[in-house]
């Protein structure tokens, strides 16, 4: 498998942050991690660029894609820093509404529709014990169980706010009757979605570097010029860039359920999330005490990678399974 997209998927790509880039510039984070109620509207902008029902079949109103455009998508989520539950709204909540056995008529005729058209805030959750994403303010929340998946009205369960470093990603433990979570790993499509996020936001970090390193004076100079600052850069786009293929394969491998999905889906989190920290770390370092305050931009990009770098396995429990699959398992996968 190449990993190489597609034309319909470089288009999907390049429209995806076209919208965001009208919909979701900096500024309306900025509103956003000031105002949580400022989510609302821009949830039904995420809608009608399609990331809401990206996984979920033609017949029932989504884009009918897979785990590629999926990533694709993501990548780009991440590079705008959009805020809010998208990836547990678009990897988790949303295609598993789809399978949920003996669940309340009225509860999924309200919550499939009114969530792909963004009328309704839908998150999703694997464990009692981790924080979920915009839990409070969320219309619906999805609980994997070992009994399968469990959908939530707002009034049938608890949140209670956490602190976060990120106030555009919100959490929240959550307590609802009868749910002890299923004591599995993370979602192995969401821990793809939040790699490739990871993608995303390491490459934005990069350019802002770059775009103040070429107008950042020192002795007379861009800081950009000296040579010690274009390592830094290098070192962070270089990391980004052999990153991104194991996030590409990972997400083909669960679109076709190959079965080393898990060991890619752990390679490419490990990945992204160490490159997104490294860009993180290299890009505040080039910015030096600005790139700390509030009022640079800067900052919605360095905590968001922060947030999701630990989120759906951190890059040590992901190296684990790798490591794991590599030492204990039958054999090797093998890459083509």
């Amino acid at each position: 498998m190449q990993p190489l997209l597609t034309e319909d998927q470089l288009l999907l790509r390049a429209t995806i942050r076209s919208g965001l880039a009208k919909v979701c510039p900096v500024t309306t984070v900025r509103a956003v991690w000031h105002d949580p109620a400022a989510l609302r509207p821009l949830w039904r902008e995420f809608a009608n660029l399609g990331l809401l029902g990206l996984l979920v079949p033609e017949d029932f109103g989504g884009l009918g894609m897979t785990e590629v455009e999926l990533a694709v998508a993501m990548e780009e989520v991440g590079y705008a820093a959009a805020p809010g539950p998208l990836l547990e709204a678009a990897a988790i909540a949303v295609p598993s509404l789809l399978g949920i056995a003996n669940a309340p008529a009225n509860v999924l005729e309200a919550s499939l529709g009114a969530v792909i058209e963004g009328a309704k805030l839908v998150t999703a959750g694997t464990h009692p014990n981790d924080p979920i994403a915009w839990a409070e303010e969320a219309d619906f929340c999805l609980f994997r169980t070992a009994a399968g998946p469990r959908l939530l009205a707002r009034a049938d369960y608890t949140a209670t706010p956490q602190p976060s470093v990120d106030a555009c990603r919100r959490t929240a433990t959550v307590s609802a009757q009868g749910w002890e979570g299923d004591g599995t790993a993370p979602s192995q499509r969401a821990a793809l979605a939040a790699a490739a996020q990871l993608i995303g936001l390491a490459k934005r970090m990069t350019e802002m570097t770059v775009e103040y390193a070429n107008v950042r004076q020192q002795c007379g100079k861009p800081i950009g010029s000296f040579q010690a600052v274009k390592h830094h850069l290098v070192d962070a786009h270089a990391a980004t860039e052999m990153a991104r293929p194991l996030v590409l394969r990972a997400a083909w491998s669960l679109s076709v359920g190959a079965s080393d999905a898990a060991f890619a889906v752990s390679m490419a989190k490990a990945a992204a999330s160490d490159a997104a920290e490294l860009a993180a770390k290299k890009a505040l370092q080039v910015h030096g005490a600005i790139g700390y305050t509030t009022e640079c931009d800067l900052h919605f990009f360095l905590k968001r990678t922060w947030a999701l770098a630990r989120a759906h396995g951190s890059a040590s429990w992901h190296r684990e399974q790798v490591a794991a699959a590599l030492l204990d398992g039958p054999a090797a996968p093998a890459f083509c």
